[in-house]
């Protein structure tokens, strides 16, 4: 509750994410004022405390009557501890740069290998993020595409960002992962942004994103956000036929321009349904 209520959380809440973005998707370290030997303890009790929390309130709505006052009722009580407790695990995750175990000496690689602050966020991802906000699921996304984009196959890969590599390649394969509403309604919005930012510095990462976004299920996208999606990736288009132009024989742009045209081609689908018709009855 202490760090929850610090000037240093409320700092970070407010400009983390515009702060990544402005940076052209670069991660950078929150000093959280914990010692970095406690932090992945600390991230896995309160994880595991939203566990019990999230039984708790499953029973305390049962047994609660309508006629109770909602502000005073035990679950909303113990909701206000677990929406607090998500805060405070992503906090402790972003004590560590978003990417930053990539490539790491053989001593920083033992050093860091043994914990992974994101890994424990993505296991418990069925559970947080019933008390998240959009905030959360973006982050937590930008997580994702850096970690799925991530170079995992060079010997220089530390073993951490292998296995986070590995976390989020599951999920990928997890149903379960595409029936989370609060992830799905930003997959596509917050996939085609990393890319557009990496696509000036990274290439390949830009591609790897794509290819997943351009097989990843789009029926979750609304119209009011399909033509938002088409214009973001209408630019990345034109950007990519431009380099493209200038690189030939580079494959990593061809496969993002294959990419982009895929997706172009499935949002196109949805955007131009009339309003009120369901999009799975096209896309599935």
């Amino acid at each position: 509750e202490t760090a929850a209520a610090s000037e240093g959380f409320s700092l970070w809440k407010k400009s983390f994410l515009g702060a990544y973005w402005q940076s052209g998707g670069v991660g950078t370290e929150v000093d959280i004022g914990v010692h970095t030997s406690l932090r992945g303890s600390l991230q896995r009790l309160a994880l595991h405390r939203i566990h019990q929390l999230h039984s708790m309130i499953y029973y305390c709505n049962l047994e609660e009557s309508d006629e109770h006052d909602s502000k005073d009722s035990q679950s909303t009580v113990l909701t206000r501890e677990a929406k607090m407790l998500v805060d405070f695990s992503f906090y402790i995750a972003c004590s560590e740069a978003i990417g930053a175990a990539g490539s790491l000496s053989e001593e920083g690689d033992r050093a860091l290998s043994s914990d992974s602050l994101w890994i424990p966020i993505a296991q418990s991802l069925p559970i947080w993020s019933h008390y998240s906000e959009h905030f959360h699921s973006e982050l937590f996304l930008i997580w994702f595409y850096t970690s799925i984009s991530s170079a995992n196959s060079s010997r220089n890969c530390s073993h951490t960002s292998r296995r986070e590599y590995a976390t989020s390649i599951a999920l990928t394969r997890d149903a379960s992962f595409y029936d989370n509403d609060k992830i799905m309604t930003l997959l596509m919005h917050v996939g085609v942004k990393f890319a557009t930012h990496k696509s000036n510095d990274d290439v390949e990462a830009s591609s790897k994103a794509l290819s997943f976004i351009s097989s990843a299920p789009v029926e979750f996208i609304e119209s009011s956000d399909s033509t938002k999606i088409l214009a973001e990736i209408l630019d990345l288009d034109i950007q990519t036929t431009a380099s493209l132009r200038q690189s030939q024989n580079d494959q990593s742009v061809k496969q993002v321009l294959c990419s982009t045209r895929s997706i172009l081609a499935r949002v196109l689908s949805v955007a131009m349904l009339p309003s009120g018709v369901d999009a799975s009855l096209f896309t599935k």
